[in-house]
């Protein structure tokens, strides 16, 4: 049998639409792991919330965070591989937001654990993002400006959630900027609030197509098969061996996987993960 990893994004993939493992999922996985699956986790989401979202499950490999930046043994708890952003790139970014009246989540890795800066949050979105993570063990909200804390640390990772004129006018405005060969640059809707995006930033180097790279080496896979749904999982999804896009995913996302599979409140992906373990286990 072909030595496989199978990789997920996490919202709107292998979460339902209430931000949760479905108990359907988490059983066939946990069986599956049992006979020898090998699967991991990349996400936006950072290792606090995804401890908590994943608890269930008997992962048997790190899970890459925040796009990539980092990857996290969840056993262990801690942070094995971090991507630290370039000093003069934050300087100019934390700037650029300033300027444009966004005030972003900026993660600092300091002696193991994450702290995240911010100023304020505009927006409801951003509020709510912020009260739902704000109370999550491994990771400590500071807020204050950023460069008022700076020393000590390494800035990982910044997150802007805002109305999509304004985030697309900060990401337009980085594309073009001189730092842009030194930062990586995720920029997607929101697909819990309309009319809202993501702009995540990080080095260059870290991405989901490097975790996927890392876990594939980690775990002595031959193949990668890859499940997402947005326009950050494209890396993962351009890089694996299998792609795969829950039904709903943009149009575009589907029409450049290799399959489509069913919606995220359905279990799609574990059913999917299930038919193909099985299959390949008989050969």
């Amino acid at each position: 049998m072909e030595n496989i990893l199978f990789l997920t994004d996490l919202d709107g993939t292998f979460l339902n639409d209430k931000k949760e493992v479905g108990q359907c999922s988490v059983d066939i996985l946990n069986r599956l792991i049992e006979k020898g699956l090998k699967f991991s986790v990349c996400s936006a989401r950072t290792p606090a919330t995804m401890t908590g979202i994943l608890k269930e499950l008997r992962l048997n490999l790190p899970v890459c965070a925040m796009n990539g930046a980092a990857v996290y043994d969840m056993e262990k708890n801690e942070y094995t591989h971090i991507y630290t952003i370039d000093g003069e790139a934050v300087g100019d970014i934390v700037l650029r937001c300033k300027k444009a009246g966004l005030s972003p989540f900026i993660h600092v890795i300091r002696d193991g654990r994450l702290y995240i800066y911010f100023e304020n949050t505009e927006s409801e979105a951003a509020a709510e993002f912020y009260e739902e993570r704000k109370n999550l063990s491994g990771k400590t909200y500071i807020r204050a400006p950023y460069d008022e804390h700076k020393d000590g640390g390494d800035v990982i990772y910044f997150t802007l959630l805002g109305e999509e004129k304004k985030v697309s006018e900060i990401y337009d405005d980085i594309k073009t900027s001189h730092i842009s060969r030194l930062v990586g640059l995720n920029f997607y809707r929101d697909i819990y609030n309309e009319g809202y995006c993501f702009l995540e930033i990080c080095d260059r180097a870290a991405s989901k197509e490097t975790s996927l790279r890392f876990l594939k080496e980690l775990s002595e896979a031959d193949k990668v098969y890859a499940f997402g749904d947005n326009y950050n999982d494209l890396p993962m999804l351009r890089e694996a061996d299998l792609s795969f896009a829950v039904e709903n995913a943009p149009e575009d996302i589907r029409r450049l996987c290799d399959r489509v599979i069913g919606d995220n409140n359905t279990d799609s992906v574990a059913k999917t993960i299930e038919s193909i373990f099985e299959e390949r286990k008989k050969l």
